[in-house]
């Protein structure tokens, strides 16, 4: 194998280009941990959203296999050999299968000429990782496409591309960094990733012109539309597994908004996805004999009920939700977002099983006190049967691995598809746009470099307001709209309560009172309480202390309930010492173990007291409290 700037290709052939990177490092490209586990669902997210990206409204797209296509070998010979140079098994090319994604999206943009700087087309086949959409966009990383390759066992990927005024064809592959040495010459090594095209041109290459032959070889036609073909050779096995359900399935669950609203129309193995049968699709795969179709764990129980959900609620947001709601300056859901009038008919309409979609107005604020409307929409449902789905979006596409805060008692979904806001949201992504992550004092340095669509810079602590919104939004108005009649154990803890109020019911909210993530509602009947000890608490400590009317108890066991505890709705160990971590913990005459999130109170003496302080914001959803003879 020779060097890039030497013809030295078998001749006549299609010729790949693999950069010499003389004495500097290797790039290397390695395959992401989770591309076996979820090799269709990061191919078909990516393409999907890069084809959504790229449509002017409707997005129209095709997905399907083609078997034992011959007379391709000379576009592949060149890779092979690398291959066999690498030590890497040669592949037949006698006949080759392709996996074909196919939109009607206007082609990918940018003059194959002059710079790459502003060419989409040099940003696709080169710029690796660097941001090359508007940050508005579902993907903007530039790093998402390296699923294509890694979808073959070839480890490349071609394109051909049809533009209003001329078609490109082109193509990359990845495999790793080679050293060669050539007789009478000093040893040389060449990239990990090469291009498919006629020569070197600089920083840039000049791109064969076949556009005409390499279609008819490949079986692309555009007819009289402009779009994009992506072309994955030898497939991988575990892409091609039951391909067509798959890919529908992962279309459903990533992207059900898009087809909702009709800006998504998909065709696999020449099935129709689109609005008119998105629920009769669903409703088939869900009663598939595959298991794992769906990322969603009881997407297959209760997907098609879930679809329904959804559907009614975006309609009913885009003619009018069932309340709107102006959030003030401190951008939060909170207990007083929500009137008695509102409260009292979201409750209702709750506990009838109906949907309830909620649009909450704000403004972002950037720098010099300028500010921007935006807006998050909200549907929310308590399912007749089943368990429900909770799931965030941002411009039509699910963030599937956004911590769920809710247990699985509602429908529930968060959609922000506004534009400002989506571009702040995707700054906070990870490079796999699967969840919104920001972590405390981040906020400076992940948008302190970013502008608006205005071209104004953010204000930092306030766009943290934001996301913080939308990472809380469905946990803060569970916490502060639905009534909840009692929290986890509430019964354990009654038989402990003193009577505080000796004739009525005390009813105390355990959760954030400043509109953070909140817990639920404890109720307790204080009339037979009168036994045992004194309890106290606030949304951030808890009090213990002798009742001295009582006999002093051997050992007491407090539990503390994380409103997303798997009791209430799915948190592991580690997650709860994370929860429960930090708490600070003040006995007097009486001593104390702890274990995650269970405190061991023992040695009682007249007069013990036990103060816990030091809780998260959004502590716990409840705590139950046990005698038990003797430390576990």
């Amino acid at each position: 194998m020779q060097r890039a700037d030497r013809k030295d290709r078998i001749e006549g052939n299609p010729s790949w280009f693999w950069p010499d990177i003389g004495n500097s490092s290797c790039q290397a490209h390695t395959e992401p941990d989770s591309f076996e586990s979820r090799a269709v669902t990061n191919l078909v997210r990516e393409v999907t959203q890069n084809s959504i990206d790229a449509a002017e409204e409707v997005c129209e797209m095709e997905f399907y296999i083609k078997r034992s296509v011959k007379n391709l070998d000379k576009y592949f010979e060149g890779i092979n050999k690398f291959r066999d140079d690498c030590g890497k098994e040669k592949l037949n090319l006698k006949e080759i299968d392709l996996l074909i994604i196919k939109d009607f999206s206007g082609g990918i943009q940018g003059e194959t000429s002059g710079s790459r700087e502003k060419s989409d087309i040099w940003r696709f086949l080169l710029d690796w990782g660097k941001k090359g959409k508007d940050g508005s966009m579902l993907g903007s990383k530039s790093r998402g496409r390296i699923s294509f390759p890694f979808s073959s066992s070839m480890s490349c990927v071609m394109f051909s591309t049809k533009r209003k005024k001329d078609s490109v064809i082109g193509g990359f592959g990845i495999l790793e960094g080679k050293e060669f040495n050539d007789e009478g010459a000093e040893s040389y090594m060449l990239d990990s990733q090469c291009v498919f095209a006629k020569s070197s041109k600089g920083s840039i290459y000049e791109l064969h012109d076949e556009v005409h032959k390499f279609n008819e070889d490949f079986g692309i036609d555009f007819g009289s539309r402009c779009g994009t073909a992506i072309i994955i050779p030898f497939p991988r096995d575990e892409i091609v597994l039951d391909f067509k359900d798959r890919v529908l399935a992962t279309i459903i669950e990533n992207f059900a908004p898009k087809i909702i609203r009709d800006e998504l129309k998909v065709s696999v193995e020449n099935d129709k996805l689109n609005i008119k049968n998105l629920e009769e699709v669903t409703e088939r795969l869900c009663s598939s004999e595959l298991n794992d179709l769906f990322e969603i764990k009881n997407f297959k129980d209760c997907g098609v009920s879930y679809i329904q959900f959804l559907n009614t609620s975006i309609i009913e947001l885009y003619n009018k939700p069932t309340f709107e709601i102006d959030l003030d300056n401190s951008v939060q859901i909170q207990g007083d977002t929500f009137s008695q009038d509102v409260s009292e008919r979201f409750n209702e309409m709750l506990q009838e099983n109906q949907v309830i979609t909620m649009r909450f107005n704000f403004q972002i604020q950037l720098k010099g006190n300028q500010r921007v409307d935006s807006f998050i929409e909200v549907g929310f449902q308590k399912p007749r049967t089943g368990e429900g789905i909770e799931t965030y979006h941002r411009a039509g596409m699910v963030m599937q691995d956004q911590r769920k805060r809710l247990s699985r008692s509602y429908n529930a979904v968060l959609l922000c598809r506004d534009e400002e806001l989506s571009r702040i949201l995707n700054i906070v992504e990870g490079t796999g746009h699967n969840k919104w992550v920001l972590k405390k004092g981040e906020g400076k340095k992940k948008f302190e470099n970013e502008l608006s669509k205005e071209g104004i810079h953010y204000n930092t602590l306030e766009i943290e307001k934001i996301v913080r919104l939308c990472q809380n939004a469905l946990i803060n108005i569970s916490n502060s709209a639905v009534k909840h009649e009692t929290a986890a154990a509430a019964a354990q803890l009654a038989k402990f309560f003193p009577t505080i109020e000796n004739d009525e019911t005390l009813t105390r909210d355990i959760g954030d009172n400043g509109g953070g993530d909140g817990g639920q509602i404890i109720t307790v009947d204080t009339e037979k309480n009168k036994e045992r000890f004194i309890f106290n608490h606030s949304s951030n400590a808890i009090s213990l202390k002798h009742n001295k009317d009582e006999k002093l108890p051997e050992v007491l066991r407090l539990k503390l309930f994380s409103y997303s505890d798997s009791t209430l709705g799915g948190k592991n160990d580690e997650d709860l010492i994370d929860e429960f971590g930090d708490l600070k913990i003040k006995p007097n005459k009486c001593d104390f173990k702890k274990d995650k999130n269970i405190i061991f109170i023992k040695n009682f003496q007249s007069g013990w007291e036990i103060n816990i302080t030091k809780f998260k914001t959004h502590f716990m959803g409840g705590c139950s409290i046990d005698e038990i003879k003797e430390l576990q």
